[in-house]
């Protein structure tokens, strides 16, 4: 079983971050777009929706296309300013509200938008309320649960399975 420790998680966030910081500021750049235009509800909206999701898209991929960044300064740091909802166009058109959980259900409604990718979008719309929840984070989450919980792990010693699946 791997052993998570709190310096290795830092130490594995922190490679992750500098591998992503380029792409990470470009999504940034193209939500405060897209935030700023009030959602898709105007050609120029509805392009910005098209850029954001294609840019989260290759960001959740498993090797992401790496381009030149948008601009040769880093994009401002993420904050909650502008609209608290934005238009969405997809699944009959909605309003996507930063403090409302049913409006953030409906994004996964959309053809290819599974969890990892909508929670990738409200934390790069919202950043101080939203966190991205995807395999990584849900895989360290339950280590650092069961790290610290020592009768769970006693009991994974005992698994009927062989131990390749224990790993």
């Amino acid at each position: 079983m791997i052993k998570w420790t709190a310096k290795g998680i830092e130490t594995r966030s922190e490679r992750y971050r500098e591998t992503t910081a380029d792409l990470w500021d470009d999504i940034a750049l193209l939500a405060e777009r897209f935030k700023s235009l009030g959602g898709a509800d105007s050609p120029e909206g509805h392009l910005a929706w098209h850029h954001l999701i294609l840019s989260v898209g290759n960001f959740k991929r498993q090797a992401p296309i790496y381009l030149a960044p948008l601009r040769a300064t880093r994009a401002p740091e993420a904050t909650d300013e502008g609209p608290r909802v934005v238009w969405i166009p997809e699944d009959g058109g909605f309003s996507l509200r930063a403090e409302d959980p049913s409006s953030w259900v409906r994004l996964v409604r959309i053809h290819g938008i599974e969890t990892a990718t909508a929670t990738t979008l409200l934390a790069v719309l919202w950043p101080e309320q939203h966190l991205i929840m995807d395999t990584w984070v849900f895989n360290v989450a339950n280590a650092m649960r069961a790290d610290g919980d020592a009768a769970y792990m006693a009991s994974t010693d005992q698994w009927p399975y062989p131990e390749p699946m224990r790993r």
